[in-house]
């Protein structure tokens, strides 16, 4: 009986501690590396520990000068919607705001809850749920909820194709002086050397010779 009562308790302990699990949001992947100039896509996923039927974040950051976001589109946590709300996308803040999806039925499982759709510049940063401006929720009531990770992205490239940190020797530059000076030379040559020979005589009817006048 003692061994029963023990048992029981440990049940009763472990299912409390289970439904206590908050509510999970992470970015996949959490890191990624891509092209200046790529676009990619990065997934809000949800881990529903809790019954859920309604997801948000309000703010969602990046650096400006690296990402620009082309699109924000659902994914496939709820099997209905009563409310989407794909936020508004500002590319001169680098910020997501006030993005929302509603459901009829709930959920306890896992599920994409948004995919942003990235175009690369150039550079890092880290694509950031805001901490303060999130939530999860079940017929309006507010749950726990944790972020697990944001999303680091590099950029390989995108940088100017005429590097400003090289340094070239004075000689190399007296080079190319040089070299431009012999062609500007040449081509006064060349030029001078066509009039000549356009302007010498017996050409364009100009008589060679005193006697092809009078005979």
């Amino acid at each position: 009986m003692k061994y029963i009562t023990i048992s029981i308790l440990f049940l009763l302990v472990f299912s409390a501690v289970v439904s206590a699990q908050d509510t999970t949001i992470e970015m996949q992947p959490p890191e990624i590396t891509v092209d200046s100039g790529q676009t990619f896509n990065v997934s809000l996923y949800v881990t529903a520990n809790q019954v859920v039927n309604t997801v948000a974040t309000d703010l969602i950051t990046w650096d400006k000068n690296v990402l620009e976001c082309l699109s924000v589109r659902q994914g496939g946590l709820f099997p209905d919607t009563v409310i989407w709300i794909q936020g508004t996308i500002n590319n001169e803040n680098g910020t997501i705001k006030s993005m929302v999806w509603g459901s009829q039925l709930t959920t306890n499982s896992s599920g994409t809850f948004a995919i942003l759709t990235f175009k690369a510049k150039s550079g890092t940063t880290d694509i950031v749920i805001d901490p303060e401006n999130y939530g999860v929720a079940n017929d309006g009531i507010a749950l726990n909820r944790s972020i697990l990770n944001a999303c680091t992205v590099t950029v390989i490239g995108g940088a100017s194709i005429f590097p400003t940190n090289i340094t070239v020797p004075p000689s190399f530059g007296y080079l190319i002086v040089f070299i431009i000076l012999v062609i500007v030379i040449s081509a006064v040559v060349i030029l001078f050397w066509r009039k000549r020979k356009k302007t010498k005589p017996g050409k364009r009817g100009i008589p060679e010779k005193y006697d092809d006048i009078f005979g």
